[in-house]
């Protein structure tokens, strides 16, 4: 008991009390004594598999994956399907209750040690409201109150977040080395994006979207961007609502020029992430970046 006291900072009784309580619900179980000096030996224990269970999905544009975890994060069962085409959210919806339902009963797993469902959903969402918000892939789901519908049509409590972002905070859980410290989680698959965590803190930014990597049209007449790397971007900053506080590209003041460019047109690619605007916003004409090339002034 003593070695937790001094991981979480609390007493040897408190941390004796809830240890007792864990064991009764049996979310932890005894793993035998240690000790080699004299004394009472120390109590080994451990996390039960076993004492309670969770539910995962990953709702991607292209295939939908659902899994059923043990306490320790270890896979019970798992299954994936073709994400239903069409724009009615309410479609998918009911096909990933369906779905989750069939794989706990295939799972054997007892629904009274379900503690909930984990949902990984495309961005940009809004986090507080569990909700999706036009994600660039998914036409037709515009403001889906994906949390409260899944919990409806499943009866479990619910929780939606990024997928990048929980691709992220599973690394720092289970990733070893790898997911310790500072680093950045790409994801590629049907679309882009990225996770980040600092200092072993997954950072969320303002809005709960840090790491969207997206496309902005810098110059409307300038080259043609290939089909792939245009359908695996997102759409520009300026476009999306629930940023708040953002002014219209309409509304932007006239560039003056400054000094004479090599070349009259900017690279269309832009990642905005937790530093790329103020307060986790992304960076718009009103608001340039430093590594801009210096061909325009504000």
């Amino acid at each position: 008991m003593w070695r937790l006291a001094q991981i979480v900072g609390l007493s040897p009784q408190t941390i004796s009390n809830i240890s007792r309580r864990l064991l009764d619900q049996n979310l932890i179980v005894e793993a035998g004594k240690e000790g080699s000096g004299p004394g009472k030996p120390r109590t080994i224990l451990r996390l039960n598999p076993g004492g309670m269970y969770a539910l995962g999905v990953h709702l991607d544009p292209a295939v939908t994956t659902f899994v059923v975890l043990d306490l320790v994060g270890a896979v019970v069962r798992h299954s994936r399907i073709k994400t239903p085409g069409g724009n009615d959210p309410a479609a998918v919806i009911a096909t990933i209750a369906a779905e989750l339902d069939q794989l706990v009963n295939d799972s054997g797993v007892d629904r009274s040690r379900i503690a909930g469902l984990g949902v990984a959903a495309p961005g940009p969402i809004d986090l507080d409201n569990g909700t999706v918000v036009d994600p660039p892939l998914l036409p037709g789901w515009d403001r889906v109150e994906l949390r409260d519908a899944l919990a409806k049509a499943t009866g479990y409590s619910v929780l939606v977040d990024k997928d990048v972002t929980s691709a992220a905070v599973a690394e720092t859980w289970a990733g070893g080395p790898s997911g310790a410290g500072s680093f950045v989680f790409m994801y590629m698959g049907t679309g882009i994006g990225c996770g980040i965590v600092l200092n072993d803190e997954v950072v969320r930014g303002t809005s709960g979207n840090a790491g969207e990597i997206g496309h902005i049209v810098v110059d409307p007449d300038g080259p043609p961007v290939t089909a792939a790397s245009a359908a695996a971007s997102s759409p520009p900053p300026f476009r999306r609502s629930w940023w708040p506080k953002q002014r219209p590209l309409e509304s932007c003041p006239a560039p003056r020029p400054g000094p004479p460019p090599k070349s009259s047109r900017v690279s269309p690619t832009s990642v905005h992430g937790p530093t790329a605007g103020t307060n986790g916003r992304p960076r718009s004409w009103t608001s340039p970046p430093s590594w801009w090339p210096g061909q325009f002034q504000w």
